[in-house]
Formats: structure tokens, C-alpha cells, sequence
């Protein structure tokens, strides 16, 4: 099925707000400028991985323990709500959470911490995943299932 004009309208929008979120006015001819290559030390700029060598950053680090129950909480939500899928709206509250917490991690550890975010979070799916799989061998994500199986199931540090 071919794409309908909301949906190339939601894509062109889609566009346009990712290149404002790394461009800024003013720049030549008054075209907007790129940031990133006007400060490539920039605390912006940390979060990228062009030629960095994947032991800079593929490390676990501390993560705060606020942070730790958000990635728990929204986990949870998507296997208890959604039945092992996200809710977008919900899903675009957790991204704005985790970049406001990258923003007081220093620089140097940013990617870490993000790195490190996102093994959580597949720790955490496994966990339930497994534990839906014990009681209902065959389920795949957006099947429903009978949640009562995690009432008494008790949280696992990851």
C-alpha cells in the first residue's frame, strides 16, 4: 500500500524538525548554519560515533538510580500495557527523560551511559520475555496475554 499525503506530510515535518534541532539561523546567506561543524568539541557533538573506536564507548558505566527505575517503569509499562510493544506517546515522554539525563552525565561518558542505558533496557525485555515464554511458549510481541503472571513476579536488579 502506497503512502497517503498525511503520511508524507508527517515525514517532510519528521525532516524538518530533525534539521532544526542541529541547525541554527544566521548562517551563510542566511541559511542555517550546523552547529556540530562549528564546535566539533561541543557538548552536542560527544553523542556521535564517526571514528570512535568502540571501546570508547561500548562500556557499562553507573547510571543513576532515578534514571535505572525509569528504564524499569517504562519497560514494565510496554509488557504490562502494551503487551511487549510501546506507546509512542509514552515512548517520546522516556526519550526526552533519558537525553535530559545524558545532558548531566560529563561528555566523556555520554555514549557510555547511553550504551550502558540500552543493555538495560534488553536485560530488562529478556526478563519478561521469559517470563511471559513459561507460561505461553509461542507468544510474540502484541499478543495479548494474561499479566496476572507477573502479580507475585519480583523485580531483578539488572
Amino acid at each position: 500500500m502506497g503512502m497517503t499525503i498525511n503520511d508524507i506530510a508527517k515525514m517532510i515535518e519528521s525532516k524538518e524538525k530533525f534539521k532544526k534541532q542541529f541547525s541554527k539561523k544566521n548562517g551563510v546567506n542566511g541559511e542555517p548554519e550546523d552547529i556540530r561543524a562549528k564546535d566539533p568539541y561541543s557538548e552536542e557533538n560527544c553523542m556521535y560515533l564517526n571514528g570512535k573506536d568502540p571501546s570508547e564507548w561500548q562500556r557499562i558505566v553507573k547510571i543513576d538510580d532515578k534514571m535505572v527505575n525509569e528504564i524499569k517503569n517504562y519497560v514494565r509499562d510496554g509488557y504490562l500495557k502494551g503487551y511487549g510493544m510501546s506507546n509512542m506517546t509514552k515512548s517520546d515522554a522516556y526519550h526526552k527523560k533519558v537525553r535530559s539525563y545524558l545532558k548531566t552525565v560529563p561528555p566523556k561518558d555520554r555514549l557510555a551511559a547511553s550504551y550502558t542505558m540500552e543493555q538495560m533496557i534488553f536485560n530488562e525485555c529478556d526478563k519478561y520475555i521469559n517470563k511471559i515464554r513459561e507460561h505461553f511458549p509461542n507468544w510474540q510481541g502484541g499478543q495479548i496475554f494474561d499479566t496476572s503472571i507477573f502479580d507475585n513476579y519480583l523485580d531483578v536488579s539488572i
